[in-house]
């Protein structure tokens, strides 16, 4: 294999990998989307003297998709990892992974610091704070 083949494999690669990188973003996006929508429909399920479990459910639900947001922001930021150390290799002698590898990093504790990053946080904490504000008007 020629330099140019392997420079043209590996800008293959970071292709890839940055398909990866949106797919990851375009999911935070929906799941933003599928929080609002939702947890919209359930609170108007939750009307005055109805069962107070619906807000029960809906702070379920939206805890459940701020740790999915998390989880795929995670996924992303190690994703951008593998793309940054290819995009060093193709022009240098690092060590780069190998060809078309999309082997990352495991995001556990990296997921748990997402939860408090300003996108994941901004988006899903004040809809979980209405949602407490509404239990407390509902219960009190």
């Amino acid at each position: 294999m020629t330099s140019e083949q392997h420079i043209e494999l590996r800008v293959k690669h970071l292709e890839l990998v940055q398909g990866a990188i949106d797919r990851m973003a375009k999911n935070q996006f929906l799941l933003k989307g599928w929080s609002i929508a939702v947890i919209a429909g359930v609170v108007s399920l939750a009307s005055p003297g109805s069962d107070p479990r619906f807000l029960v459910i809906a702070m379920v639900a939206s805890v459940a998709f701020w740790g999915l947001d998390a989880y795929y922001l995670a996924l992303e930021r190690r994703f951008r990892e593998l793309h940054d150390a290819l995009a060093r290799g193709v022009g240098g002698s690092e060590t780069v992974p190998p060809l078309f590898s999309m082997s990352i990093r495991p995001v556990g504790r990296e997921a748990a610091r997402c939860w408090f990053r300003p996108c994941v946080l901004f988006s899903h904490g004040p809809l979980f704070v209405v949602l407490i504000a509404l239990a407390i008007v509902e219960l009190g």
